[in-house]
């Protein structure tokens, strides 16, 4: 085998493992973004409904302790409409574009199938040539028929190598830029999110540290030492029911 047909049939094993790869590879990717989407989900219902929680506890309570409460809930509910725009976001642009590598890594298998068989027919028209040329040599006839259908096959493997080649460098190309943008487009969300859950949450602390709640107390006190206490039972029954030792 020459250096040149060798380092061809190399390069048509790097395609085939490079497109094999992709396709597990890109799946793989696809189904963990996917994963991370739903489990960001699960914990956006679980925020909400602490936020449900905080204010429903919020209408129980006294003025400044409610008023916490309900803007705590108000905060997290704020936070988990923008986990709901990061994961809509994530799923368009970073999940639904690498669907569509499974269409194009097995129309590239496809390609090298054809390039596969082309070899074959190569094979075939070889073996048919020297068959001719050992039993027919003398016949110019089917000798140069034989030649010219071995160069045509070999015609059409050089064409498929040469597309395929072609094909599988564009290819690796438009996935550097693919995973540059999804990776690209992840990232950029999640600090987005991340910088918004910061200003909220940073809001909801001091909201709790600088609220003085012990206004609440001095609130109730006020009420407490201006209520009358009202007894529950007469006087007459409560001294009816004091055993008399006289």
């Amino acid at each position: 085998m020459s250096n040149s047909i060798r380092e061809t049939e190399e390069k048509a094993r790097y395609v085939q493992r490079s497109v094999v790869k992709t396709e597990k590879n890109m799946h793989e990717l696809r189904a963990c973004l996917q994963g991370y989407t739903r489990n960001q989900e699960r914990l956006r219902r679980k925020s909400l409904k602490l936020s449900t929680i905080l204010k429903g506890y919020s209408e129980c309570e006294d003025k400044n302790l409610k008023a916490v409460m309900a803007q705590l809930a108000a905060k997290l509910a704020d936070l988990q409409q923008f986990r709901d725009m990061a994961d809509v976001r994530i799923d368009c642009l970073s999940t639904e574009p690498l669907k569509i590598y499974n269409m194009i890594c097995s129309q590239l298998k496809g390609q090298i199938r054809l390039r596969e068989a082309a070899i074959e027919k190569e094979q075939r028209k070889q073996t048919q040539l020297d068959r001719v040329m050992i039993k027919e040599s003398a016949n110019r006839t089917k000798v140069s028929q034989s030649q010219l259908e071995l160069a045509g096959a070999t015609n059409d493997v050089q064409l498929a190598t040469a597309a395929l080649l072609a094909d599988i460098r564009r290819f690796e190309e438009t996935k550097r830029t693919d995973l540059r943008s999804v990776l690209g487009e992840f990232l950029f969300t999640e600090i987005s999110y991340h910088a918004k859950a910061i200003e909220l949450l940073s809001e909801a602390h001091n909201i709790i540290h600088e609220t003085d709640l012990t206004e609440d107390l001095e609130d109730m006190t006020f009420v407490w030492a201006n209520t009358p206490m009202t007894p529950t039972t007469p006087r007459s029954a409560l001294s009816s029911a004091v055993p008399s030792y006289m």
